[in-house]
């Protein structure tokens, strides 16, 4: 799945962004760029936001509101799982996407950790996804 960036500033997000991240403010400006596309590796519904899992500007995998990007096929990958017990704890109520981010919260909390593990099994996938999108799959 990939999603085309229509906004990198946090003036275009919802007040219900602001209170599931309170880190953020209107001032922000995050590491995506307008008008690029990027691949979806994850969706989740956080504090009552909705986010995606890519790999923005910095290379590195992140977590980005959903306001910012627009579909152009809004068909979720086949090979994606689903769960609602992964992270509850930490605000996670719905997390969709590949096997080991779904049904591993160690690998979910590692992975935004920056773990050296996680993010080679993050790097496979990766790898294996953009595989798939260049052999037309």
């Amino acid at each position: 799945m990939r999603a085309i960036c229509r906004a990198n500033n946090a003036k275009a997000l919802p007040p219900k962004y602001f209170v599931a991240f309170r880190g953020e403010s209107e001032q922000t400006i995050f590491h995506v760029s307008v008008a690029a596309e990027y691949f979806v590796f994850a969706m989740a519904l956080y504090n009552s936001v909705m986010i995606l899992l890519l790999v923005d500007d910095t290379g590195k995998p992140n977590w980005y509101p959903i306001e910012f990007f627009s579909f152009n096929q809004p068909k979720l990958p086949a090979d994606w799982f689903f769960s609602t017990g992964v992270a509850n704890e930490h605000g996670v109520g719905a997390i969709w996407g590949y096997q080991q981010l779904v049904s591993d919260p160690e690998h979910y909390e590692r992975l935004i950790e920056r773990d050296p593990d996680a993010l080679r099994i993050f790097e496979q996938e990766r790898c294996k996804v953009q595989a798939n999108d260049n052999s037309g799959s």
